[in-house]
């Protein structure tokens, strides 16, 4: 069962390439108890080394304190397992790549493993997951797109689905506005959504 407060909740980053690696890390920094999936092991050991390096590298420049990174690293835990990684999950950000049938069967699994009221969402950049991702409670199904890298950059956008409940609009919101994050709310998919569809548009006009 999702816990009230968002500060306690534990978040699982499914995909562990460089987006989900730059979430998973922000989360921990926030104080979050993450959860990294990634298939193959050898690319999740990868992650983590990325990680410490993200953190070391910070540290260096003075935007945290090096005495926290032991902590930091110690909140995110990797996992190939994906029910153990979502197990006690109170929110869900998959990573993997963007292909239809890869985000349809692991949503579809993430419904089988889940309470109810466990959200998920994708990080897409580029695809409307309502057109083909089916779950039995689709008004907990949502876009959180962030911008790499996610542990820096402020901006998430949060695309609603056609039955995404406002509930669940505000919690994305409140959690990840308690990280610090800037939030713009989409009502509906758009191809690019908004910062990459005005980008587009940019490119267009200066070739």
């Amino acid at each position: 069962m999702r816990k009230q407060n968002v500060q306690d909740w534990e978040i699982a980053v499914l995909g562990a390439g460089t987006m989900g690696l730059s979430i998973a890390q922000f989360f921990a920094t926030c104080g979050h108890q993450v959860f990294l999936y990634n298939r193959t092991p050898a690319n999740l050991e990868k992650a983590l080394t990325r990680i410490e390096e993200n953190l070391t590298t910070l540290a260096s420049d003075g935007e945290i304190n090096a005495a926290e990174i032991p902590s930091i690293l110690g909140r995110i835990h990797g996992s190939n397992d994906l029910r153990e990684s979502v197990a006690t999950a109170d929110f869900i950000i998959e990573n993997l790549a963007e292909r239809e049938d890869l985000k349809k069967s692991t949503f579809a699994l993430l419904d089988e493993y889940c309470a109810e009221d466990v959200i998920l969402s994708s990080d897409t950049s580029t695809m409307n997951i309502y057109d083909f991702v089916t779950v039995s409670h689709p008004e907990r199904l949502i876009i959180t797109h962030f911008f790499n890298p996610a542990y820096v950059m402020p901006l998430v956008e949060i695309v609603r689905g056609p039955e995404t409940s406002d509930e669940t609009v505000a919690l994305a919101k409140e959690l990840l506005e308690s990280g610090g994050k800037t939030t713009a709310v989409l009502n509906k998919a758009i191809p690019g959504f908004i910062l990459n569809r005005i980008t587009r548009a940019v490119f267009r006009e200066a070739s």
